[in-house]
């Protein structure tokens, strides 16, 4: 079996069966440390903030490429199998689905069963808004927003990048989704140190985003929901979002599931008033999430058999070209 195809299954499989692990020395959260770093080194050394953010964004971004790059070449020099394993890590770690749903699943426990205090607490390790103020129909919102949202970031962009760029390409993509985590705030502290780590992950994940949207539309009626709605929920309200990628995810999943999502919220001690997304046909409902999870997972399939796709092309042009 090619190769590529190889590490994108395996990869796939390792997070099925075991997940995100949660031991401190986590590719990503090192990255994350690595990148935190820079930031205090960059914001001493450098006064322009908008400078300092774009140098400790290059700074984490050729630090990922030299060791991710180094490893997979001393795998690849020592033989195909080595370097399908160092690739599925890579692929691996640069992936969630699981960890992403186990998170949804945990705050819908709690909700199911009335523990508001646990379901804030639990939803409050997905969103960056606060949730302490939150009501139950507001906490589910929350959480399906969070989990339309992420399933481009955490599981089909980084495929595609793989797919398409090899395993480099997911890791690399990883570490800029990862910037943009930390430092995309539009507030004081980051408004302009954050403010290249924040475009530059709005560019790497535009054209996976417009993939991603049309394919959960299509996984509608496997939660016995509305192919149509998704399309016609994500066509008018993707633009509703202050991302230019997150609305279409959570426009289609809104028009999937019959709620509206957006609105007001409190992030950082200020209330932001968004834009809403989809029509208010019914109530959220626990059973929203679950539904969501489902649709992530489907779409996930989806993205796998368009990755397989792409590498197969891709191995065809490269051996006519050869």
């Amino acid at each position: 079996m090619n190769t590529a195809l190889l590490s994108l299954l395996i990869a796939l499989i390792i997070d099925t069966v075991i997940g995100d692990p949660q031991w401190i020395y986590h590719p990503v959260r090192l990255i994350g440390g690595l990148a935190s770093v820079l930031e205090k080194l960059t914001r001493k050394i450098i006064r322009n903030e908008i400078a300092a953010g774009i140098t400790a964004w290059w700074g984490v971004v050729s630090l990922v490429v030299v060791v991710s790059g180094g490893l997979l070449l001393a795998a690849s020099a020592l033989g195909a199998a080595p370097f399908v394993a160092v690739s599925s890590l890579c692929i691996y770690f640069s992936i969630a689905p699981r960890d992403l749903a186990k998170h949804a699943a945990s705050a819908a426990r709690a909700l199911k069963e009335n523990d508001l205090e646990a379901a804030r607490e639990r939803t409050g390790r997905m969103v960056s808004r606060d949730t302490h103020g939150l009501n139950k129909n507001e906490l589910i919102k929350a959480v399906v927003e969070s989990t339309a949202e992420n399933l481009v970031d955490g599981v089909t962009a980084p495929l595609l990048f793989a797919a398409v760029f090899g395993p480099l390409g997911a890791v690399v993509y990883r570490a800029v989704n990862t910037m943009d985590a930390m430092f995309g705030y539009k507030n004081e502290k980051y408004i302009k140190f954050g403010r290249f780590a924040a475009k530059a992950d709005d560019f790497l994940t535009w054209l996976p985003a417009r993939l991603t949207g049309p394919l959960l539309c299509l996984t509608a009626p496997v939660v016995r929901a509305s192919v149509r709605s998704a399309f016609e929920i994500m066509l008018r309200d993707r633009k509703n979002h202050d991302s230019p990628n997150g609305g279409i995810v959570e426009s289609a999943t809104a028009g999937a599931l019959g709620i509206r999502l957006g609105g007001p919220g409190t992030y950082f001690g200020a209330e932001v008033i968004k834009p809403y997304l989809g029509d208010q046909a019914k109530r959220p409902a626990v059973s929203d999430i679950r539904k969501t999870i489902v649709m992530m997972y489907g779409t996930t399939i989806l993205i796998l058999a368009l990755s397989v796709l792409i590498v197969i092309l891709k191995t065809n042009v490269v051996e006519r070209i050869l």
